[in-house]
């Protein structure tokens, strides 16, 4: 199997419900972590990781 690109849908789990994005995944044969998100798609989407506690949350945008 080569490297490739697929279109898959990522889905979050937010407060005001259910979010799902249409994204093209590149695929890595025998890669360790399920998934990735690169610089690119935490600055399309202006992902932020937020820490708290041990907490560890996903903030897209300006959303809660």
């Amino acid at each position: 199997m080569t490297d490739k690109y697929v279109p898959i849908t990522v889905f979050f789990d937010v407060s005001e419900g259910p979010v799902s994005m249409d994204i093209k995944a590149y695929v890595v044969k025998d890669m360790n972590a399920p998934l990735i998100l690169g610089n690119n798609f935490a600055d399309q989407y202006s992902l932020s990781i937020l820490q708290d506690n041990r907490v560890t949350k996903l903030q897209l945008g300006d959303s809660k």
